[in-house]
């Protein structure tokens, strides 16, 4: 079970972690969230989820801890306990997977099966960026953009975004099967709020 930590500062908040869940649609919906105690009822995949798991109905999440302090996004949402487990952990939002709409091949070695397998081999985010960034330089070009020439798709591999020094990953990815029963749930509005929950 993953459960909220409470303590008196974020670092030692989040030695274990927390789960996040955020929304775009409102106060409104979290307030229903809460009410229910239930993520996602009655939803369907989405058309840009991991091939693995291309047909499965899953909640998006992320696992705030020391290591990994980001969130989908600025906005509100709310921090939960689940005694369900994961489908899949992965290091970063999964799009960061993809170029052009498609999986880079072998992907599939940044998918993991839970949290705790997740964080032993990539305890923290930058431990992933300097992973991932050998693998990238790995790929041949033309596989990453078949559709474009040699040389363009050269010139794309080298420049991409994540061999900058200022790729900033937003959040890893946690994963549940929908509908997700939750525990404990706590609303925040901002960042900000957020934080205020984690002290």
């Amino acid at each position: 079970m993953h459960k909220m930590k409470t303590s008196k500062s974020l670092k030692k908040a989040c030695t274990k972690g927390v789960l996040v869940h955020t929304a775009s649609l409102g106060l409104e919906t979290l307030n229903v969230l809460v009410a229910t105690g239930e993520i996602g009822k009655n939803s369907k995949p989405i058309g840009s989820q991991i091939p693995l798991f291309k047909d499965k109905a899953i909640v998006f999440c992320s696992y705030v801890c020391e290591g990994y302090s980001g969130i989908y996004g600025n906005r509100e949402g709310i921090i939960f306990e689940t005694d369900s487990p994961v489908v899949y952990a992965c290091p970063a939002d999964s799009f960061e997977l993809m170029r052009d709409g498609t999986y880079l091949p072998g992907y599939e070695r940044f998918v993991f099966s839970s949290i705790e397998a997740m964080l032993k081999k990539y305890p923290t985010a930058e431990d992933f960026k300097r992973d991932f960034r050998e693998y990238f330089r790995r790929l041949k070009p033309t596989v990453v953009h078949p559709e474009l020439s040699i040389h363009l798709a050269d010139l794309y591999h080298r420049t991409d975004y994540c061999l900058r020094s200022n790729w900033n990953l937003r959040c890893n990815e946690i994963t549940f099967s929908k509908p997700l029963k939750i525990k404990n749930p706590k609303i925040f509005s901002s960042r900000e709020e957020l934080d205020a929950l984690l002290v």
